[in-house]
């Protein structure tokens, strides 16, 4: 399954005792990392439901769930119910939350049948793997059948075992090739490092637009905006720098900013990297100037339009430059130069 799903353990035993049975099932820590919840981080005393939101912010809609207990996860569409394992019969689970409901604890024993199992004679999780196999295989079948073969610029790729799929914005490609003629490109995205990088390297195989330039959210010196690090990448000063973003916010509503729409192709899935917004004025201002935007195909011309704005901006800074420094200078062969070249930022 690790080849197929991003696994986490989420169970009502206490900390120590999850961390022991992740260590016994995952010792180098390839399966689960440190995606381990015990009773003491899960919100509910009697439900496992109440984690979702802050485990998958952009939804659950793409998760199987593998318990014996259906309660704890108020019967959720997404589970797949096993039996329990009962190799010790004398004893019960002795981590399990209490049902203090009596047509609960009815209906629970009801829909759970216990199976006692001595030796090695149980196979449950045969069964179960053979499912989740079938249901990722559904998926992206269902997936490249409706998405990949009617549009362009859908890419596959793995990190860390998961598979991604990423719709490349219409027009960025030619957008690159113009600008770097024109600016020095840097990325700034709060994504994580690997998956930034990757996002480069599809970009910009041969490393001609943005060579190293590249930080990351482990680089970012804050989690909430992306100006911190402006003066380290620019001790000189930041007045000849073009922003290109949808976020407003992480840029302190900066005026180098050109802010543009999201480009919202799966739009089931929001962004995942995006940073948290705490305030609640400040989630409604964001709101407010974000103008979302659905997009399928290849109908979206917002870099078309960013590019003219940028050529325009380029040609303007030194048409003034010209006029006001080359004009009134004497140009000597011992007189230096030092072109400021504005920089983009994506």
């Amino acid at each position: 399954m690790n080849e197929l799903y991003e696994m986490h353990i989420i169970s009502y035993g206490e900390r120590q005792y999850a961390h022991k049975i992740a260590e016994i099932l995952d010792p180098d820590k390839r399966y689960f990392g440190h995606r381990i919840l015990s009773r003491d981080e899960l919100f509910s005393a009697m439900y496992k439901t109440g984690n979702m939101k802050a485990l998958f912010p952009c939804g659950d809609q793409l998760i199987a769930i593998i318990d014996d207990r259906p309660d704890v996860w108020q019967y959720s569409d997404a589970l797949i119910q096993v039996k329990p394992y009962r190799f010790f019969k004398e004893i019960g689970d002795i981590n399990a939350p209490a049902i203090t409901n009596v047509q609960e604890q009815s209906l629970v024993q009801e829909r759970i049948a216990q199976v006692n199992v001595e030796g090695d004679g149980d196979e449950t999780l045969e069964y179960v793997a053979t499912v989740l196999t079938r249901i990722h295989t559904a998926f992206y079948a269902h997936y490249d059948k409706n998405t990949k073969d009617r549009v362009q610029d859908v890419v596959h790729y793995k990190l860390r075992g998961t598979d991604f799929y990423t719709k490349i914005r219409p027009y960025a490609r030619t957008f690159l090739r113009r600008m770097n003629e024109l600016y020095e490109m840097h990325i700034i995205s709060y994504g994580e490092r690997q998956y930034a990088h990757k996002i480069a390297e599809i970009l910009d195989p041969d490393k001609r637009y943005f060579g190293h330039r590249i930080l990351s959210r482990d680089e970012l010196f804050s989690a909430m905006y992306k100006t911190g690090n402006m003066k380290a990448l620019f001790p000189c000063g930041d007045q000849l720098i073009a922003i290109i973003d949808d976020r407003p916010d992480v840029w302190q509503y900066s005026d180098a900013l050109i802010q543009v729409k999201p480009y919202r192709f799966f739009k089931e899935i929001g962004d995942i990297n995006a940073p948290a917004i705490t305030n609640v004025q400040e989630q409604s201002l964001v709101q407010e100037r974000i103008a979302q935007v659905n997009v399928e195909g290849d109908g979206d011309e917002t870099l078309e339009y960013v590019a003219t704005v940028l050529t325009r901006i380029h040609t303007a800074f030194y048409a003034h430059y010209d006029k006001n420094t080359k004009d009134r200078v004497q140009v000597s062969t011992a007189s230096y130069f030092y072109a400021l070249w504005p920089v983009l930022h994506l």
